[in-house]
C-alpha cells in the first residue's frame, strides 16, 4: 500500500478488530466429549436400512464425487513457489505460484458447493499480506498452541523488518490459520474446514469465513519452517464483503442435498466434528431453549442436542454449531433431518433441513435409485458442475 495510505489502512485496522475472526488449528489438538443428549430411549439401527436416490442426486453425487477425484489427482505439486521464501539471513517471503493458489481456492470452492455456495476466486492483492504472515511465523517458529491471530503470541525475529512485521500482523488479523504437517495442498483446508482442532473450542471459526454467504475472496499464503511445520494463511476478512448482500439467508453444514459422509469424519475415526447452522441476518436469536434434534430418517436412530457454540462469524450475525448426538448412526447411505428450534424469532422460531449421504470416495451412491427426475435444473447437481469447471 502507498505510504499516504497508511493512515486509512491504520484506522481500518482498528475499526476491524471488533469483527469475529478465525480462531487458530493446531494439528494434535483433541476435542471435548460430547454435549447433552436426549435422555429419551433411542431405537436400535436397522443395519439392513436403504435410502432410495433419485437420478437427480445421484447425478449430483456423482459431479462432486468427479470434482473430489480431480483435485486428488492434482494435489501433490512438486514445487508450490515462484519465489521460494528465505527464513533465515536477508529475510524474503517468498512468492507462491498461481497453479498451487489455484489448487488451494479449488479445494474451498468445493467445500463451498457442498453447503450450495457460490465460488470464490484468488485475491492478489490480499495473497501478499497472507504469504508475509506464513513466512514470518514459520521464520519465528510460532507455537500452534496458542492463538496467534495479529501474532499476539509470537516474538519478532530479529531478521525482519518494523514494516514486515506490521504486515505480517495485518495479515495474520484477517485470515484463517493453519499450522500443521499436511500431506497434500488439499490438507490445510479439510481440517480448517472440518474445524474439530481449533484452540477455542468448537466455534466453527474457521469454517464460518469459509462457508460466508458474504465471502467473495481469499488471499492465500504458505511457508515451511526449519522443522518441517507448515504454517498456511488464508487471508477472508475483506473489509467490502460486509456490506454486501448474503447470497443464502441460511448456510448449513452438512449442507442441504448431497452432502459426502467423509466430511463429516476425523481421519482419525473417533473424533467429532461439529455440525453447524449460520442465519446471515438474524442475530439474538439463540436461547437457553434452543435445542437442535437430528434423525437418521433411514434407520430411525436420533439425539437432541444444545449449542455447545453461538455467536457470529464470516459477516454472519449468528453462527450455530454442536455436535451430533452419540446416539446417532452416521453413515454413506441415509438421509437426515436436522431441526433447531427455541429460536426467538417472530419469523424463524425454528429451521428444518434434509439431506443425504454418499461416498466422496466411491462411486455413484449406496442405496436405491428411484427414476422421478423432473425437466428442471437440479441446484445440487448445477453447483457440483460449477465446481469441475473451475480447474
Amino acid at each position: 500500500m502507498k505510504r499516504n495510505k497508511q493512515l486509512f489502512k491504520s484506522a481500518l485496522l482498528i475499526a476491524l478488530l471488533a469483527l469475529a475472526v478465525p480462531t487458530t488449528v493446531v494439528n494434535a489438538a483433541t476435542a471435548p466429549t460430547n454435549i447433552s443428549e436426549s435422555s429419551v430411549a433411542q431405537p436400535t439401527a436397522d443395519t439392513n436400512a436403504t435410502t432410495s436416490y433419485t437420478t437427480s442426486e445421484l447425478n449430483a453425487a456423482k459431479a462432486y464425487q468427479a470434482t473430489y477425484q480431480k483435485l486428488v489427482a492434482s494435489d501433490s505439486p512438486t514445487n508450490i513457489y515462484d519465489t521460494t521464501p528465505v527464513l533465515t539471513g536477508s529475510f524474503e517471503p517468498g512468492v507462491m505460484n498461481k497453479s498451487a493458489i489455484s489448487q488451494i481456492v479449488s479445494w474451498i470452492n468445493y467445500y463451498r458447493s457442498l453447503s450450495s455456495l457460490p465460488a470464490v476466486t484468488e485475491n492478489a492483492t490480499t495473497d501478499r499480506p497472507a504469504q508475509i504472515s506464513a513466512s514470518v511465523m514459520a521464520a519465528a517458529q510460532s507455537t500452534p498452541y496458542l492463538p496467534q491471530h495479529g501474532l499476539k503470541n509470537t516474538t519478532k525475529p530479529d531478521n525482519v523488518s518494523d514494516l514486515t512485521w506490521n504486515q505480517a500482523v495485518y495479515g495474520s488479523t484477517y485470515s484463517n490459520l493453519y499450522f500443521g504437517f499436511p500431506t497434500s495442498l488439499g490438507s490445510p483446508i479439510r481440517e480448517l474446514m472440518l474445524d474439530n482442532t481449533n484452540t477455542e473450542g468448537l466455534n466453527a471459526g474457521h469454517r464460518g469465513w469459509f462457508l460466508s454467504p458474504f465471502l467473495t475472496s481469499v488471499g492465500v499464503g504458505s511457508a515451511t519452517s526449519s522443522t518441517g511445520r507448515l504454517y498456511e494463511n488464508i487471508f477472508v476478512v475483506n473489509p467490502m464483503d460486509g456490506y454486501r448482500v448474503a447470497t443464502n439467508h441460511v448456510v448449513t453444514y452438512p449442507g442441504s442435498g448431497m452432502f459426502p459422509v467423509e466430511e463429516l469424519q476425523a481421519d482419525n475415526g473417533t473424533t467429532q466434528i461439529p455440525w453447524s447452522i449460520a442465519f446471515a441476518t438474524q442475530k439474538d436469536i439463540v436461547n437457553g431453549t434452543t435445542s437442535i434434534t437430528v434423525e437418521n430418517l433411514s434407520d430411525g436412530t436420533k439425539g437432541t442436542v444444545e449449542p455447545s457454540y453461538n455467536g457470529n462469524g464470516g459477516y454472519c450475525n449468528t453462527l450455530v454449531t454442536f455436535l451430533p448426538p452419540a446416539t446417532l448412526t452416521v453413515n454413506s447411505h441415509s438421509q437426515y433431518r436436522v431441526t433447531i428450534s427455541g429460536l426467538s424469532s417472530e419469523t424463524t422460531p425454528s429451521f428444518t433441513y434434509t439431506f443425504k449421504t454418499f461416498s466422496e470416495k466411491g462411486s455413484g451412491v449406496d442405496g436405491t435409485v428411484i427414476d422421478n427426475a423432473s425437466t428442471a435444473t437440479d441446484a445440487t447437481t448445477e453447483t457440483a458442475q460449477n465446481v469441475i469447471n473451475t480447474k
